[in-house]
């Protein structure tokens, strides 16, 4: 057994027990723990989704053998965008909550794992609040905000509204729950006629869509507009969860003033080694 297959099996039964008391399916085994491996693995309810960079493509066949031995899976069962295979959709567990995944499509399966204690801090303290979900992507921040009184997610692409739609459905959302496309940098930057208790705003780091109404946008330069936006349609006593995978992200030292309470580290999962996957604040409205 070589090193990687060897370090895939020792992750695995560690992670296989512990994400069987927390209702997980689906967690990450392997994060570049072995400088001569600089991948990721997702283990993903019976299949494993592989991310490597461009100069270790030449050594991607190891790496499916290795992980198949390590993970006991079958070659068709790996995935990932360097890997031609047909395309899988599965639908997963976690937390109690069922998502569908489409491996092997896109450049994301449409559940992002280092954001599952986030997801489970918006399922706490959204029962019967007002819920707003930017960039809402496959929707899995409001399914857990199920219990919320009402919810509008938000977002440009047809694509993830239907997928998000989806998801609405797995777990039984209710017409309180709606779902709109729009360009939220647009919407933003429209009278605040309606307020909510809690907002999720998970941008992108780039995106140059052709649908956008600006040119571009940049978490970096755009974030300000957004917080503040943001803030503006939080009702009394909200709070608004922002986040960016952006990794030279800086907080503009004007926001830092607000009543920000920055929560990664510690909002990262215990399977990621990787203590910058991403960023997140709480910002309060007084």
């Amino acid at each position: 057994m070589g090193m990687l297959a060897n370090r895939l099996r020792k992750n695995f039964r560690h992670l296989r027990k512990w994400a069987r008391r927390h209702q997980i399916e689906c967690f990450r085994v392997y994060d570049h723990d072995i400088p001569e491996w600089p991948l990721s693995v997702d283990y993903l309810a019976g299949h494993a989704c592989l991310r490597a960079g461009q100069s270790d493509a030449d050594n991607l066949p190891e790496a499916v053998a290795e992980v198949c031995e390590g993970l006991e899976l079958k070659p068709e069962h790996c995935y990932g965008l360097e890997l031609e295979r047909p395309g899988c959709e599965l639908v997963v567990g976690e937390g109690g909550h069922r998502f569908l995944l489409r491996l092997g499509q896109y450049r994301d399966y449409g559940l992002f794992l280092d954001h599952r204690l986030t997801r489970a801090l918006v399922g706490q303290e959204s029962a019967g609040k007002r819920v707003l979900n930017l960039f809402c992507y496959t929707g899995s921040f409001t399914v857990y905000a199920h219990a919320a009184r009402q919810s509008l997610s938000l977002d440009l692409s047809s694509t993830y509204l239907d997928w998000a739609g989806q998801n609405f459905a797995l777990n039984e959302l209710g017409s309180q729950h709606q779902l709109e496309r729009a360009d939220v940098l647009e919407w933003l930057a429209g009278d605040p006629d309606q307020h909510f208790d809690l907002i999720v705003c998970d941008p992108p780091t780039f995106s140059n869509s052709k649908k956008m109404a600006a040119s571009h946008f940049d978490v970096q330069t755009h974030h300000r507009f957004l917080i503040e936006r943001c803030l503006e349609r939080l009702a009394p006593g909200g709070w608004l969860l922002f986040s960016t995978n952006f990794r030279k992200f800086r907080l503009d030292p004007e926001l830092e003033r607000r009543q920000a309470q920055e929560l990664s580290p510690a909002s990262i999962p215990e399977d990621f080694r990787d203590s910058k996957v991403h960023r997140c604040w709480r910002f309060h409205q007084a």
